[in-house]
């Protein structure tokens, strides 16, 4: 900014400098990085190709987090079909297949089809931006981990006579959904709430020690006055 206002060169900024202050402001500053992608580095012929420039801007763009959006929302709208009965109390029947490696039911194959977008889209990520550039990003640090978490569940949990135990893949593809949290900043008028829950989420960790310790209290009172009931 400084080097903007300084016209004339001479490291000093004048009175006349000074009054464009309020348009340098208005400015959309970015920072440039030496770094590059692995594509970049070791396949230059591939990176400068037309196909793969497109590819390139395709996934840094706007229409491609509106995608993204679009399937996060369906996948919240999935998970709320296949998990409404036990929200709402009914008996669940469990399927004696669901535990033998195979995708037996259409809310398995939905969810196996949300797991791949999720990871082609990391992939197409990684691919060109870059890992470091990549995992800068918290919100992209957060898909990868949720997107990794939701691969080694599903390859643990549906490899045959692996893990008994379903519990454990539904609370993770559930836990996808925490990033609709992305919402917040692709809607304008929420945006602001967005970069406020990012900000105050380190300085009220305190407070969120407190609510813990309320809650695992009144946990062990019940489970001292009504255990085994």
């Amino acid at each position: 900014m400084f080097a903007v206002l300084d016209k004339d060169g001479n490291n000093q900024i004048c009175r006349d400098e000074f009054l464009h202050f309020g348009s340098v402001l208005l400015l959309n500053l970015e920072k440039k990085s030496s770094y590059a992608t692995f594509v970049e580095t070791h396949l230059p012929s591939i990176f400068r190709s037309t196909l793969y420039q497109t590819l390139c801007n395709s996934v840094k763009s706007q229409q491609f987090e509106h995608t993204i959006d679009i399937v996060l929302l369906l996948n919240a709208i999935v998970v709320f079909a296949q998990d409404y009965p036990q929200l709402a109390g009914h008996e669940i029947q469990s399927d004696p297949h669901y535990l033998d490696g195979y995708l037996d039911t259409v809310w398995e194959v939905a969810e196996t089809v949300f797991t791949a977008l999720y990871v082609i889209e990391a992939s197409l990520k990684i691919m060109t931006m870059g890992w470091r550039t990549y995992i800068q990003s918290p919100r992209n640090a957060f898909d990868f981990f949720i997107t990794i978490l939701v691969c080694l569940a599903s390859a643990y949990v549906f490899y045959p006579n692996a893990y008994n135990n379903r519990t454990l893949i539904e609370f993770v593809v559930m836990a996808r959904v925490l990033r609709l949290g992305r919402l917040l900043f692709s809607i304008k008028q929420f945006r602001l709430f967005g970069y406020i829950s990012l900000e105050i989420i380190p300085p009220a960790a305190s407070v969120f020690m407190v609510l813990l310790f309320i809650g695992y209290f009144f946990s062990s009172l019940g489970m001292l006055l009504f255990g085994g009931v």
